[in-house]
Order: C-alpha cells, then structure tokens, then sequence
C-alpha cells in the first residue's frame, strides 16, 4: 500500500499549479495573482472550472464548454496559501482548500466569479488534500491528509460551511473523503500498513469500518458521479499509467462493485490529449447537467487535476479509456505550471 502521491509531494518537493486553456487557438490574458474579483461572464453552453495554481499560490478561472472541450481564462486570485483541491455547494460557489504551514485555509468563492466569501483556517498539524459538500445540510468536510507528529489525521467539518470545524479523527495517511446524496461520508484510508474505506454515516461522530470488495494500493477520492458512487484506485504497475475508477452501490455497510472503469495516461509527451506520465486521481472534476454540490445525473466528462502534468485531461465518461482531450496551459506558462485542484459548476 503506497502513500497518497500528493502528501509525498507536500512533505517532499513542493507541487506547482496548472494556469490552462483550451488547446489550439489563442487565449486571452490572465489577470495578476490577487487581483481580486473577475467579471461574472456568462459561460455560454457550459459552466466554470476552478482550477488550484500551486505555483503562484492562486485560482484560477476559466469559462468551459462541454461541447466543443475549450476553456478560456477569465481571472486569476492569489489566497495566499498553497491550494489543493477544491469542491462546491448546491449554489454553485466554490471552496478551495489550501495550506499555509500547517494551517488549513479554504477560501469560499461566489459562483462564477473570483470573489471572496469568506475564508476558514484551522491551525493543526497537518495539510489537507480537498473537501466535499453535504447536500442534505451544507456541511463542508475538508480532508487533512497526514499529521506531522500525531495520528491518526482527521476529517474537518464545518457546520453550514463556516464557523469552527468540528475534528473527527480518522487514519495515519487519508485519501480525499466524499459525500453521497444522503450525507454519509465515505473516505480511503492507510493505518499500520493496513488500508480500508471508511464511513462517517450521517449525523455520526465517528468513522465506521465498511467492506469492499477490492484491495486500495493507492490511496485516492471518493466521489459521487450522478449515479454510483466513485472510488478511484491507482493500478500496482510500474509506472502508475492507468487508473480505475469502481462504481460502487451501497448497501448497509457494503460497498459492492457494480463497474470498473479504466482511465489511461494520454500519447508520449501528451499529443494533444493528455499527460504522459503517470496519472494520480485524489480529486477531480465531474461535468454534468447539475454538478454543484454533487451531480444528480450522470456525469458525462471527468476532467482530473495531476500534479505530474500541465495539462489537465479529459475523459469521456464513464468510457475512460484515453484521454478525448486535454486543457494545457498558454505557451508562457508551460513550464511552471501543474494542476492541484479542479471543480466545475454551472448556473444553480
């Protein structure tokens, strides 16, 4: 069982951010870090992707039409902090979850624009990994991933989406936990070298133990996709270049597999349609008809953030397979930038 690939980065080599657009094509500018709120723009045909820029410390905004695969840069806001992944609430605005030593900081943006909220911080002893929204209250869980000099890591949770969070303890290492359309929050997990999935059942105060009926090598995200709910599981291979996702039902404290899909890494160096080197799924973007707070159709593309690549990659879903396109970022910025973070919303 390996450690989650971003904790690796946190506690070892800093990660970079993606700034991206659509390829082909000219792109407009993209404004300076903390510049504050971008216009609000009508995303014709599409929605918004909320993508966290590691390097420069910011979010940036895009316009994304479904249809045609193309993004176009709108803004740019620094927060100050590292940012990692990202999730919305069923008003379409976004939480991005950062990190400044070991203070947790999650700035809440109005949908669709650049514009500040508010921000939460909780000072721990570790860095989190993304967040997910309970549709039924509101509730905002952030993942811390590892702590430094204690364990088990916990799972924050902040009633409403604001105020002090309350810490439910958890593992040694975590994945990205996630919420499905009941409240229950589901979550992959390593202790002692022993890994599991988890579930804090709805109005609980403490994780219980579920069976599933695969093993986890890689610690990922649980996400709802519109209609199962996803566990993501890097495959044991040597160089990490596909990745599955298990569509799972619940039952009880049972998760059963009811399909496997297999996402693989894009043509040597990209090609125009993803990222060659290996492919890490701990929180990604499902493009749906209603995506904010959690998708209540099918999703029909997973756009994901990997911090091994400037692109980000988009599959058809739930097809997998190859990547049908990517976003990479302008020309400028190639070199620097790697995505950490990605949500998409539409109009609430």
């Amino acid at each position: 069982m390996k450690v989650p690939h971003s904790y690796r980065h946190a506690l070892g080599a800093s990660v970079a951010a993606a700034v991206l657009a659509g390829c082909g094509g000219s792109q407009p500018p993209i404004g300076a870090p903390g510049a504050g709120s971008a216009t609000l723009e009508k995303a014709t045909g599409g929605g918004y992707l909320y993508v966290s820029n590691d390097y420069e410390y910011s979010v940036v905004l895009f316009s994304y039409d479904p249809k045609s695969m193309t993004a176009n840069p709108i803004g740019q806001y620094g927060v100050n902090a590292e940012p990692v992944g990202s999730c919305s609430d069923a008003q379409g605005n976004v939480y991005v979850v950062a990190y400044s030593g070991y203070t947790s900081v999650i700035t809440e943006f109005a949908f669709g624009t650049l514009t500040p909220i508010q921000t939460l911080d909780y000072a721990g002893d570790g860095r989190p990994s993304g967040c997910s929204v309970d549709p039924t209250t509101g509730n905002l869980a952030v993942t811390v991933g590892s702590n430094e000099y204690s364990t088990p890591a916990p799972v924050l949770i902040f009633t409403n989406g604001s105020g002090t969070p309350a810490q439910i303890d958890a593992c040694d290492y975590n994945g990205t936990a996630g919420y499905d359309p009941h409240g229950n929050l589901w979550l992959e997990c390593l202790t002692k070298g022993s890994s599991s999935i988890l579930e804090l059942p709805k109005g609980g105060s403490s994780f219980q133990s579920v069976t599933f009926d695969h093993s986890l090598y890689y610690l990922g995200a649980i996400q709802w996709g519109g209609k199962y709910l996803d566990v993501s599981v890097a495959l044991n291979n040597a160089n990490y270049y596909t990745e599955d996702i298990y569509q799972t039902t619940i039952s009880s404290s049972v998760l059963k597999t009811k399909h496997t899909i297999t996402f693989q890494r894009g043509p040597k160096r990209g090609g125009g349609r993803g990222c060659g080197n290996g492919l890490y799924f701990y929180q990604w973007a499902m493009v749906s008809k209603k995506p904010d707070d959690l998708p209540t159709t099918e999703a029909t593309q997973l756009i994901t953030a990997n911090s091994d690549c400037t692109r980000l990659p988009i599959w058809n879903y739930p097809a997998g397979g190859q990547p049908a396109r990517s976003l990479k970022p302008p020309a400028k910025y190639r070199s620097d930038y790697y995505p950490t973070g990605v949500t998409y919303v539409t109009q609430p």
